[in-house]
């Protein structure tokens, strides 16, 4: 595969590819369950804001990820 093709390929992975962590952000957190219990009280003591700006962080490691 030539690395322009491999390039494309990885952009095009990264245009469709959502960080699922971001989208708990931005949702309503995490998944209930007992090991999520702590993330969730700590997004619950976000602003909407701060969140946002989480979230954002989250998905660009996500994306930084995909292309290294």
């Amino acid at each position: 595969m030539s690395k322009e093709l491999y390039k494309a390929f990885i952009d095009g992975l990264v245009e469709w590819r959502d960080s699922m962590t971001a989208r708990w952000m931005r949702g309503d957190g995490f998944p209930q369950t007992d090991d999520n219990k702590a993330k969730n009280v700590f997004l619950a003591a976000l602003t909407p804001e701060q969140r946002e700006v989480l979230a954002a962080l989250l998905q660009d490691e996500h994306i930084a990820g995909i292309h290294d």
